[in-house]
C-alpha cells in the first residue's frame, strides 16, 4: 500500500480497527489491562494523522518507533538543560532569568532540566550511554541519587540490571534507601574520624610531656627498667632460637624414620613448656604482690624517655651482638669436643 493510500484510509475504518483490538483478548477476572481512559478514539487518529504516523505498520514497528521516541525524549532533556547551562554561562549577570520568563520556561524547571545535564555529563561514556538506554523517569530518578550510590551502581553490572529492571516507583524507594545508608555510614565515619583527631592530639600531648619529663627519671628507675629490657630481650632471644632449632633439625636433621626425631622434638617442647611454667608462676606472683598497681590506665611515666629508649636501643645492638657470638663461641667448642682430622680452627673472636 503507497503512502498516499495509508494516509487517506477512512478515520472511522482505523477507529474501528483499534476497537476490535482492544476488545479482542480480555482477562478472566473481566479487567482490562489497560484503563478505558487509553482507548484510540478518532481524536487519536487525527493526532496520529497530524504527526504522520503510520497506523497501517505492524505492532512490532510500532512499538519499536514508541520505545525510540521515549529514548530519544530523555536525550532532549539532556540536550535541553546543557544548552541552558551555556546560555547561563553567556549571559551577563541578571539576565538569564528574565529570559526564560519571556519564553514560559518556569525557574524550577530550568534548575531541574539543567541538573541532568550536570548529571549526564558526570557519567563516562559507556555510563552515560547505559543510562540514556534506559525511560526518561528512571533517567530522572537516577540523576536525583548520591554520586557515590551511583558509583557504586554502575560498577556492579549485575546490581545495575537488578536495580533498572524495578519500576520507577520501586527504583526510588531503592535508591532512596541507598542514599539513606549512605548517608548514615558517612555519619559513622565522620564520628569515627573525629575520635580518631582526638585520640591522635591525646597521644600528642603524651609524647610532649613524655619529652618534658625525660630528664626528671630517677636513676634507679633508669636502671631497672634498663635491665629489665636487656633480661627480657636475652630471654627472648633464646626462646626464639629454641624454636630456631626445632626448625633446623626438621630440615637439615636426621632422616624421617630416624629414632632419634622424636627425643629431640620432645626436648625441645619440654624446655619451652618449662619456661612458659616458670614465666606463668612468676606473672601469678606479680598480680599477688603488685595487682592494685597494675590495673587501671597506663600513663606518661610508663613509657621510656627518649634518653630511656636511646639507651636501650645501644644496648640491644650490643646484646645481639653478644648473644650471636655466644652461640658461635658454643658451636666452636663443641667442636673441637668431636674427634676430627686436622689443626683446630681459630676461636671466634668478639
Amino acid at each position: 500500500m503507497s503512502t498516499s493510500a495509508k494516509k487517506s484510509r477512512p478515520t472511522s475504518e482505523v477507529v474501528a480497527a483499534a476497537h476490535a483490538t482492544a476488545n479482542a483478548v480480555v482477562p478472566a477476572n473481566g479487567k482490562s489491562p489497560v484503563s478505558g481512559n487509553f482507548a484510540f478514539t478518532a481524536q487519536e487518529a487525527d493526532l496520529a494523522q497530524a504527526l504522520g504516523i503510520d497506523l497501517d505498520a505492524p505492532i512490532v514497528d510500532r512499538l519499536e518507533r514508541a520505545v525510540d521516541r521515549v529514548n530519544r525524549a530523555t536525550r532532549f532533556v539532556i540536550e535541553a538543560g546543557t544548552l541552558l547551562l551555556s546560555v547561563r554561562a553567556d549571559c551577563a549577570h541578571g539576565e538569564f532569568l528574565p529570559a526564560l520568563e519571556e519564553r514560559g520556561i518556569p525557574q524550577q524547571r530550568a534548575c531541574e532540566l539543567m541538573s541532568y545535564a550536570k548529571f549526564a555529563a558526570s557519567l563516562s561514556g559507556s555510563d552515560r550511554d547505559r543510562v540514556l538506554a534506559l525511560p526518561k523517569m528512571k533517567v530522572l530518578e537516577l540523576a536525583k541519587a548520591d554520586p557515590e550510590v551511583l558509583q557504586d551502581l554502575f560498577e556492579d553490572d549485575a546490581k545495575f540490571g537488578e536495580l533498572t529492571a524495578l519500576s520507577v516507583r520501586d527504583l526510588r524507594v531503592a535508591l532512596r534507601d541507598a542514599n539513606a545508608k549512605r548517608t548514615d555510614l558517612s555519619t559513622r565515619n565522620e564520628k569515627l574520624e573525629r575520635e580518631r583527631d582526638r585520640l591522635q592530639e591525646e597521644l600528642r600531648v603524651l609524647r610532649e610531656g613524655r619529652v618534658k619529663t625525660g630528664g626528671d627519671v630517677p636513676v634507679v628507675v633508669q636502671d631497672i627498667r634498663l635491665e629489665c629490657a636487656a633480661l627480657h630481650k636475652k630471654a627472648l632471644m633464646a626462646v626464639e632460637d629454641i624454636g630456631r632449632l626445632g626448625r633446623e633439625f626438621l630440615t637439615n636433621g636426621l632422616p624421617d624414620d630416624s629414632e632419634w626425631n622424636t627425643p629431640v622434638i620432645r626436648h625441645l617442647y619440654g624446655s619451652l613448656t618449662a619456661l612458659h611454667a616458670v614465666i606463668g608462676g612468676q606473672i601469678a606472683d606479680m598480680h599477688r604482690s603488685f595487682g592494685a598497681l597494675l590495673n587501671g590506665e597506663q600513663s606518661v611515666l610508663d613509657t621510656f624517655s627518649p634518653d630511656e629508649a636511646t639507651r636501650c636501643a645501644l644496648e640491644y645492638r650490643a646484646l645481639i651482638q653478644e648473644h650471636d657470638h655466644e652461640a658461635k663461641a658454643r658451636e666452636w667448642e663443641r667442636e673441637m669436643e668431636r674427634p676430627r682430622r686436622g689443626r683446630p680452627r681459630t676461636a671466634p673472636t668478639k
